[in-house]
């Protein structure tokens, strides 16, 4: 009888893990974070993490289809860079340098789901 039972309870958690994973692409970003965070502090939470750590938002948006996608990540440090001037560099502008927009392209230029489902469909 467990035999039967473990395949259901298999599918039963794959279910569950996808409802959860679509309720999670219907919120807003706001609803988003804040339900990364929550998975982040059932992984680690203490005065450290409290006092440490953030939480980045990082958008990627396909420049043939407009496919965006959006994530949140915990981050214990940023690397911020120094933005080539002359005279004083205020810490704002190193902000500004780090979250500006930049172009992927080459390697790195991702390619987004429905363009990759295009492809398979006219591939023979």
């Amino acid at each position: 009888m467990e035999l039967f039972l473990s395949p259901l309870k298999y599918e039963y958690q794959c279910l569950c893990h996808f409802g959860q994973m679509l309720r999670f692409l219907c919120c807003s970003d706001q609803q988003k974070a804040a339900e990364s965070w929550k998975r982040y502090l059932r992984m680690d939470n203490s005065k450290v993490v409290d006092i440490f750590v953030g939480q980045l938002k990082s958008t990627l948006r396909c420049t043939s289809c407009g496919h965006c996608s959006i994530t949140f990540d915990p981050f214990w440090d940023l690397s911020l860079p120094i933005p080539v001037r002359t005279g004083q560099v205020r810490l704002q502008q190193c902000f500004d340098h780090f979250t500006r927009e930049e172009v992927l392209d080459g390697e790195e230029k991702p390619v987004s789901v429905v363009i990759l489902n295009r492809m398979l469909e006219l591939s023979p």
